[in-house]
């Protein structure tokens, strides 16, 4: 389970000795953000599109393919339609999310391309500002 920034920056050597990686993104953006995402006075700090928190993300994705080892996410995001084509842009190899998300997630899945989704990674990456991170995958999600 990748889901402590500890965790991810020793994917690389954790892959080495793991069969598969789960990134369980609740605690793991709570962590980051050191932002309790139950707790009224930070929750608005607990957000998937911070750069952190993808970085984070990305860098443990690329660990373990590097390592030959395939990434599962489980964890609210992993549900996020506005996040989809960014986890598969990233090479997410499985989401796993409650049943009654299953059907979009899927119907997004099979009307975006491996190449539309690594642009629309790409250009999250370039962003600087949750917001525009947000709107820009909104504006995404819209056309698929």
């Amino acid at each position: 389970m990748i889901e402590t920034p500890a965790a991810v920056l020793l994917s690389d050597r954790l892959a080495a000795e793991a069969d598969f990686f789960s990134i369980g993104t609740n605690d793991l953006i709570q962590y980051i953000m050191a932002a309790d995402r139950m707790n009224e006075k930070v929750q608005n700090l607990y957000r998937t599109c911070n750069l952190s928190v993808l970085r984070a993300i990305k860098t443990a994705v690329q660990n373990a393919h590097e390592a030959g080892i395939k990434v599962s996410m489980c964890g609210e995001a992993a549900s996020d339609e506005k996040m989809v084509p960014v986890w598969i842009g990233m090479g997410i190899d499985k989401l796993s999310m409650v049943r009654s998300q299953t059907a979009r997630i899927k119907y997004i899945i099979r009307h975006l391309s491996k190449e539309k989704a690594k642009d629309v990674t790409a250009r999250v990456f370039e962003l600087d500002r949750i917001e525009d991170i947000e709107e820009y995958l909104e504006e995404v999600l819209g056309t698929v």
